[in-house]
């Protein structure tokens, strides 16, 4: 009994860690899209300036 309650217990761990890795990929390639997005309108220039940069 002992046994599949703790085989249980890390078939949960595992899935609530794969289910976060997998929200963090998206969430890495989300932001990827953004920085590549930002830079592109750099790169044309007519991109607007950040309010930090007025603050420095």
């Amino acid at each position: 009994m002992v046994i599949i309650l703790s085989l249980l217990g890390i078939t949960f761990t595992l899935m609530i860690y794969l289910s976060m890795v997998k929200v963090a990929a998206k969430a890495d390639r989300e932001l990827e899209r953004i920085m590549s997005e930002y830079t592109m309108r750099i790169n044309t220039g007519n991109e607007e300036k950040p309010v930090v940069s007025k603050a420095i």
